[in-house]
């Protein structure tokens, strides 16, 4: 229907704010959660309350080839992929894929990884092992602390690799 009533050179239209336009159209358009629809929302907020020179541009990353990307995929799980458990394999491939992008659904994803992780640490300190020891608990408590001081703390390496040890001991404590 585009291509018959504006032509084909629509497409090579350049659109500057695409990203913002598309987060417009997600809120209104698609049937979305609630966490999902303030997120965009907040994403929309941010780029319209924020000045020019508040703008940071983002470094485009080189084209990656996909034999390149597969390569690299398959050395990565042939070095770490029976030490890692499906959440952490998660994890690291949503951030991967989808962090660079400042990605609303990266930040959906680890949020839920969080909350799931909160009751698995829930589970922990009720658990009879940990119950019965003081030390335990303690260190139990001082998890519980650090899930929470995620809130005020920017994503970056540093968070995921704290959320990827929690996931380890998450993992060990069920086995």
């Amino acid at each position: 229907m585009i291509n018959k009533n504006l032509g084909s050179e629509i497409y090579s239209n350049f659109v500057p704010n695409y990203r913002n336009l598309a987060t417009i159209s997600q809120i209104f358009g698609t049937e979305i959660g609630v966490k999902h629809k303030v997120l965009l929302e907040r994403t929309i907020i941010q780029g319209i309350i924020s000045k020019p020179d508040e703008v940071v541009e983002s470094k485009s990353m080189p084209h990656v080839d996909d034999l390149v990307y597969k390569k690299v995929v398959e050395n990565f799980n042939a070095k770490y992929g029976e030490e890692l458990g499906e959440n952490q394999k998660s994890l690291i491939g949503k951030y991967v894929a989808l962090f660079g992008d400042n990605s609303v659904e990266f930040k959906v994803y680890l949020n839920e990884e969080l909350h799931r992780l909160k009751e698995e640490v829930k589970k922990m300190s009720s658990a009879k092992d940990i119950n019965g020891d003081e030390d335990m608990q303690r260190k139990v408590a001082l998890v519980s602390e650090r899930m929470e001081s995620f809130k005020n703390q920017p994503i970056d390496d540093k968070m995921i690799q704290q959320v990827l040890q929690i996931q380890a001991l998450a993992r060990e404590i069920i086995l």
